[in-house]
């Protein structure tokens, strides 16, 4: 069986950025910026375009906040904003049984707040 990335979700002003010719960091293409933004927009009185923002300057201040907020207070529902696609080959039959919800409860869970890019 082989696991590949496939593609991951990223804050839209990066793509604007790239297509105006400016340069963007490695570590900015990360789902974890987004997710730690809307985790903090219930307790923020800035915009959440603000709020995006500072959580791409600050990119291991958002990792810490989405890894606080999930293992340390068990808010896995920020998980949410960071979505993956992967590409599974050669899983036999039984395997692809296993049901998806399972797959994305587990996996996003332990994979918000911790670092597995760049994105690129």
């Amino acid at each position: 069986m082989e696991v590949i990335v496939a593609g991951v979700n990223v804050d839209r002003s990066l793509i604007d950025k790239v297509r105006r010719g400016e340069s963007v960091d490695d570590e900015a293409w990360t789902p974890e910026t987004l997710s730690a933004s809307y985790a903090r927009i219930s307790r923020s009185p800035l915009a959440i375009t603000e709020l995006r923002e500072q959580a791409r300057a600050e990119i291991e201040r958002a990792r810490k906040s989405n890894e606080t907020i999930v293992f340390g207070m068990g808010h896995n529902s920020i998980a949410e904003h960071a979505v993956f696609n992967f590409d599974i080959l050669d899983v036999p039959v039984k395997s692809q049984q296993c049901p998806v919800r399972n797959l994305h409860k587990g996996l996003l869970s332990r994979v918000v707040g911790r670092a597995i890019g760049p994105w690129h």
